[in-house]
């Protein structure tokens, strides 16, 4: 059983942008991988990607038991696109977006 521990917003958005992060380039790894892969192996690549898109729709669930007080902008913190030029819905998904930005650019120097 979790124990009742309630995390900050901002570790919620910490999360919320790596699984933007994975499930962006997820679908696209998916994608190249079916043109070299047997159908079988991307089937099962693709039952992968919908368990992890699982699991963050339960940290999104979480996120607002532990924050009731949110709005619904914040449906944003988990879904939405890491692409440049892409349009923001809302002043959370602008800010998810740059904590992406942010992560994408710490991990480019890292390489």
């Amino acid at each position: 059983m979790l124990r009742k521990c309630y995390r900050t917003i901002e570790e919620y958005m910490s999360i919320g942008a790596k699984a933007r992060i994975c499930k962006d380039f997820g679908s696209e790894l998916i994608d190249d991988c079916s043109k070299v892969l047997r159908k079988q192996d991307v089937h099962r690549m693709v039952n992968a990607y919908k368990k992890i898109n699982k699991y963050i729709s339960k940290c999104e669930d979480q996120m607002f038991k532990d924050h009731p007080e949110l709005s619904n902008e914040y449906l944003t913190v988990f879904y939405g696109v890491v692409r440049v030029g892409y349009r923001f819905r809302n002043d959370v998904d602008r800010q998810m977006h740059n904590i992406v930005r942010d992560y994408l650019e710490d991990a480019s120097k890292k390489v």
